[in-house]
């Protein structure tokens, strides 16, 4: 019984704690009207900037790399699994 007793009282407890935390949400309040902001100026200029190619380049240069780097990796667990050092 007082077991029982002593687990309400910390589940209590806790719950209260939890109650006194503030609220969260996926981003902050002041960084979704932040980047709302800058996308609406990215698309504003646009037309006289070439922001949407830069981007792409970007989005192909990242992919780029990460098939590089999974290339390698790859090939290392391969040869490790085969049985050959490479001295790593």
């Amino acid at each position: 019984m007082s077991f029982a007793i002593f687990i309400v009282l910390v589940l209590g407890l806790f719950i209260g704690l939890l109650n006194m935390l503030p609220t969260a949400a996926a981003l902050g309040l002041s960084f979704t009207p932040a980047i709302s902001t800058i996308i609406l100026y990215m698309r504003a200029w646009d037309f006289m900037f070439p922001i949407h190619e830069l981007l792409l380049m970007l989005s192909v240069y990242v992919g780029l790399e990460i098939t590089l780097w999974l290339w390698h990796v790859g090939m290392r667990t391969v040869r490790f699994i085969r049985g050959h050092s490479d001295g790593a």
